[in-house]
């Protein structure tokens, strides 16, 4: 990654927190929300939110659920010896603090309150350093450790159906036989531009996967890419393979980057729970694919105008089966 970009997002996000460590106890939840609203609208630290909400498994939901239910009725301290579970909680905490909106000033008192049991001031500083620090402790990890492969996959989504429609869409349609190809060097560029470093199509057991970011490293992209025509079986076919790859590279997750050239949409029929935000996932023996559909359809009238959608449906079942 540029190490300009990667300057500029620890910068950003130092400036945010140093605000909210330093507020006073008693405006500190108006500071949580706007530090929320910071981490929602950037590109990359709302996609490791996202990413965070897809790692959440029901039983770290449910606890947490259930702890905040009790606030005031002095619940049991949250405390996982798992370092993902904890950052997983800590977010999941300071979602619903933020979901209050400004009708509830208290939860974070409260939620500190737990661990210290002492007044206003020393509880908020106690969520401060217990909920607060490990998530964006964990945001500066994803900064340096390439976390950041689900942003620029949302950014080149965005660029193509932006300002890129037209051309893209030729590259899919102009050669049949060479047309997803065409599209795949087309991500390549972008990525490369982002100043990522990675390997195209390199070997494994099930064959060739299209790309890998940074093969020799931890947080490795692996991603795949197919053209829609109204096929929903084909990528079906191209979920499986994506979810093969997770496996013989002993990796969490994949990405497989759609490119609808048809008028028909797909309606990935999920449990909206393991959805991240606008972006559909699902998550499966401990390995999740992401499903990022980039529309290049050239619509000849404007979206207003262009009555009822006609979807594809993909049913979890259907995407589970073909395992």
């Amino acid at each position: 990654m540029n190490n300009e970009v990667i300057d500029s997002m620890h910068h950003k996000l130092k400036t945010q927190v140093n605000r909210l460590n330093s507020a006073n106890y008693k405006y500190f939840h108006a500071e949580l929300l706007q530090f929320w609203s910071f981490l929602k609208s950037h590109p990359f630290f709302g996609a490791v939110l996202e990413h965070l909400e897809s790692l959440s498994r029901p039983a770290i939901t449910s606890e947490v659920n259930e702890f905040f239910s009790k606030l005031g009725k002095n619940p049991e301290p949250l405390i996982y010896d798992n370092h993902t579970e904890r950052v997983i909680s800590s977010y999941l905490l300071c979602k619903k603090c933020a979901e209050l909106g400004f009708a509830e000033h208290l939860a974070e008192f409260r939620i500190g309150f737990v661990f210290c049991r002492r007044g206003e001031e020393e509880s908020v500083d106690v969520f401060k350093t217990r909920i607060l620090e490990p998530l964006w402790s964990y945001l500066e990890e994803q900064i340096d450790d390439g976390g950041i492969a689900l942003a620029l996959l949302r950014r080149y989504k965005q660029k193509c159906e932006w300002f890129e429609r037209n051309p893209v869409y030729q590259l899919a349609t102009s050669d049949t036989k060479q047309g997803e190809r065409s599209l795949q060097f087309h991500l390549f560029n972008y990525l490369h531009d982002q100043g990522l470093n990675f390997w195209i199509e390199p070997a494994s057991a099930s064959g060739e996967i299209d790309l890998i970011v940074d093969q020799q490293g931890d947080n490795r992209l692996l991603a795949d890419t197919k053209v829609f025509t109204g096929d929903t079986g084909y990528i079906v076919k191209g979920f499986a393979q994506i979810y093969q790859y997770t496996l013989d590279y002993n990796e969490g997750f994949g990405y497989l980057v759609i490119f609808k050239t048809c008028e028909n949409g797909i309606d990935f029929d999920l449990d909206r729970s393991l959805s991240a935000g606008s972006i559909p996932c699902l998550s499966h023996n401990n390995k999740t694919i992401f499903l990022l559909v980039i529309d290049v359809f050239p619509y000849d009238k404007p979206a207003s105008k262009r009555g009822q959608l006609k979807t594809k449906k993909i049913s979890k079942d259907d995407l589970i089966k073909s395992l």
